[in-house]
């Protein structure tokens, strides 16, 4: 694609730079120019499908942070239920090492099969790629908002600065205009003889054929456009983004992502904290929603809409630009958007061309000697020289001389302005806001939105993973729990039958053996609850 290729919409030439790599001339559309319209909400739900499925990943992540504060309150009320020494037997084989208790596959009371090794080495592992990629994202983030924002502020600084000018000459035009305005009629009756004057005061020479028209037409022209123009000119940008305060967001997201990972890591290895290990990961899912919600789904958006703004700002500036304009200034309208925007080839000087007015002859006649000159001349002419050289009555020369001296300002003004308002001077400004839309904010976020999307699907699975690790862990706890407690109950009451049938087979009148409980029916044993009915039993 070449620096200057363009395309065609609805007559409207739109402008597409060469580093523009998302977006073709094929893909303008008239259609698609109709429906850019970022002011209205209808355009933005056209959005949806491309931010859908951020927003399901997110919704996700925020039902797997809800379901593990639920859990988290499930296992604290059941482990507050319990008695006392139940309670702690439970916290105890909660804490149990992984390679005896713990892992999806695991049977109660075994080392760990190779599958579950497997699953936890492929969790450290993935655990591992989200904190380098969460660093790259990080790093990509900053160094993206590192280049956007000043090569934004930048267009703006040419911006405000172009438009100060502009705004200081368009000033000093109307406030010359309205102070010449009182003498108007009498500087335009009187052109030939006032330009004259100055001419001899001056010591130069200058033709005065079509003064007075030309006087009147500029005046005319100029005036009413002038005051239309500074009454309407409104360039306000001055606010900055701070160079520091803009980082922060992103180091938060991606720096509790990476910190709440090597907490997991440590922890999910041998389960050792279990609870804990549940409150990091309500934590981890909380972070994951908001990878997915704003890079999945919002960075995408916003690639989408900066690929639009690079189609259709033409396009969309033109017509409502031209819709506001009353019909006496659409010619204007026209004459600017094809001086500026469209960089037709002129045969005329601009000012003329623009305007509609012979502004440059006016210059031309005003510049034929020396400015200086003329602008010591004009301060010589004070109210008693024009009413003597031209017998105009006080109050006329009055005015005359009022007029006369705002002349200089006005001059230099007009011709600083031509020079501001120049194709020359302005057209870079357009060329470096397309180049903004569709290359650095373009490029840049559709970067940074591959490094949130690739660091949140990967968070993602890890939080999936070690989910699924500490509901194995406190399952398989559980299931072993219960095993146990059958095996030694078991053990229990066949320790009973046994000392039933021993009693039994004894001689009478032979007293009978201490009664106390079999080795495998202890104070520890976890139903010593038993051996109440046993002392009860052999003891009455």
């Amino acid at each position: 694609m070449s620096s200057n290729t363009v395309s065609i919409i609805n007559n409207v030439t739109v402008y597409l730079p060469e580093c523009a790599v998302h977006v073709t001339a094929d893909s303008i559309s008239y259609t698609g120019s109709q429906e850019f319209q970022p002011t209205t909400w209808e355009y933005f739900k056209g959005f949806v499908p491309t931010v859908l499925p951020g927003v399901i990943l997110g919704g996700l992540a925020l039902i797997g942070l809800i379901f593990f504060l639920v859990w988290i309150c499930v296992q604290a009320c059941r482990l507050r239920k319990k008695p006392d020494s139940e309670a702690h037997s439970e916290k105890d084989r909660l804490t149990e090492p992984f390679a005896m208790a713990s892992g999806p596959g695991m049977e109660p009371g075994k080392h760990a099969p190779r599958h579950a090794i497997l699953f936890i080495v492929f969790t450290l592992l993935l655990g591992l790629a989200v904190v380098g990629v969460s660093a790259w994202g990080m790093a990509l983030s900053i160094q993206s908002t590192k280049d956007q924002i000043p090569g934004f502020w930048a267009v703006v600084d040419d911006i405000n600065s172009n438009a100060t000018a502009i705004q200081g000459y368009l000033a000093n035009i109307n406030s010359s205009v309205l102070v010449i305005t009182p003498g108007l009629n009498v500087i335009v009756d009187e052109a030939a003889t006032l330009v004259s004057l100055i001419a001899e005061e001056a010591n130069v020479t200058v033709s005065t054929s079509d003064i007075r028209n030309t006087a009147q037409s500029l005046v005319t022209e100029l005036g009413e456009r002038v005051t239309r123009l500074y009454g309407n000119s409104v360039w306000t940008v001055t606010q900055r983004v701070q160079h520091t305060y803009r980082f922060i967001p992103i180091a938060i997201v991606f720096g509790v992502v990476i910190l709440l990972t090597l907490i997991l890591l440590w922890l999910g290895a041998r389960m050792k904290y279990p609870k804990t290990t549940s409150f990091v990961v309500a934590l981890y899912w909380t972070s994951v929603a908001l990878l997915m919600f704003l890079g999945v789904g919002l960075l995408n958006g916003i690639f989408e809409v900066a690929n639009d703004a690079c189609r259709y700002s033409e396009t969309y500036a033109h017509d409502r630009i031209r819709s506001s304009m009353s019909s006496r200034n659409l010619g204007l309208f026209d004459r600017v958007w094809s001086y500026y925007i469209v960089n037709t080839p002129i045969s005329v000087p601009y000012a003329d061309y623009i305007t509609g007015a012979p502004v440059q002859e006016v210059l031309a006649a005003l510049q034929t000697s020396d400015v200086d000159d003329i602008i010591q001349a004009l301060s010589r002419l004070n109210t008693t020289v024009i009413q003597t050289q031209t017998g105009l009555s006080s109050s006329d020369a009055a005015a005359v001389s009022t007029a006369v001296q705002a002349i200089p300002t006005l001059l230099k003004s007009i011709v600083g302005l031509v020079a501001s308002l120049s194709r020359e001077n302005l057209r870079p400004i357009y060329l470096n806001l397309k180049v903004l839309a569709c290359c650095t904010m373009a490029n840049k976020v559709h970067s940074t939105w591959v490094s949130w999307t690739v660091a949140g699907v990967l968070a993602f699975v890890f939080a999936l993973l070690l989910s699924a690790r500490v509901i194995s862990h406190t399952v398989v706890t559980a299931r072993r729990r219960r095993v146990e407690e059958e095996e030694m109950q078991r053990a229990f009451m066949t320790s009973v039958e046994a000392f039933d049938a021993y009693h039994a087979s004894m001689p009478p009148g032979q007293p009978a053996p201490s009664a106390q409980p079999p080795p495998s029916a202890g104070a520890n044993h976890p139903s010593s609850g038993h051996a109440g009915y046993y002392d009860g039993r052999y003891n009455s």
